[in-house]
């Protein structure tokens, strides 16, 4: 490997380009690409056999005897699910109203 970052690796592979993009055809299933005799990008491609569910661009390009593949994680962040709430939201959701200090009927046994 070459380079990295968070979400982007740059890896330089000692093979031809037709090569390396027959194994990327095998592992990603792709939607989009831009593909050219001397590069390639492929858009929003889902990594196969991966349980969760990454979406990567990737970028290749022909350097004769070897290829520069440059990935980039484009996977969604998943969806929060615990939003921060007042104290008055998680009371009401339990029954209570803070404004009288008692609980709804529907909760009063």
């Amino acid at each position: 490997m070459r380079s990295e970052t968070d979400d982007m690796k740059i890896f330089r592979v000692d093979a031809a380009m037709p090569l390396v993009m027959r194994y990327l055809e095998q592992r990603l299933e792709v939607h989009e690409a831009d593909i050219h005799p001397l590069a390639a990008v492929i858009h929003r491609a889902i990594v196969r056999g991966v349980h969760s569910n990454l979406i990567v661009d990737v970028g290749v390009r022909d350097e004769g005897d070897r290829t520069m593949v440059t990935v980039w994680n484009r996977t969604p962040s998943p969806v929060v699910t615990n939003v921060p709430r007042s104290l008055e939201d998680g009371l009401r959701e339990v029954g209570f109203n803070p404004a009288t200090g008692q609980y709804a009927p529907e909760f009063n046994r």
